[in-house]
């Protein structure tokens, strides 16, 4: 979750630095969706903001992980019996 420290929080919002956690990363997603939706979004902006963190989740496991689990499993073996 993007519960990081303050100090970590004003050298991300400042692009000091890149995210170096899971929780950081976590924490730079969060702001960018925030800042996309605005301080009162409605119904239509929310549900826009899931699809594309959905979609961009979806695709990432098609593109990244998959191919990566796949090359495990490769080399060895796969543990669902195929």
């Amino acid at each position: 979750m993007p519960y990081i420290e303050v100090q970590a929080r004003a050298q991300l919002d400042a692009g000091h630095r890149g995210p170096i956690s899971a929780g950081e990363l976590s924490y730079v997603i969060t702001q960018l969706t925030r800042r996309w939706t605005g301080p009162k979004p409605d119904f239509a902006v929310l549900a826009t903001a899931c699809g594309v963190l959905l979609l961009t989740l979806v695709e990432f496991i098609w593109k990244v992980v998959r191919p990566y689990e796949d090359a495990k499993a490769a080399l060895n073996g796969d543990v669902y019996g195929k």
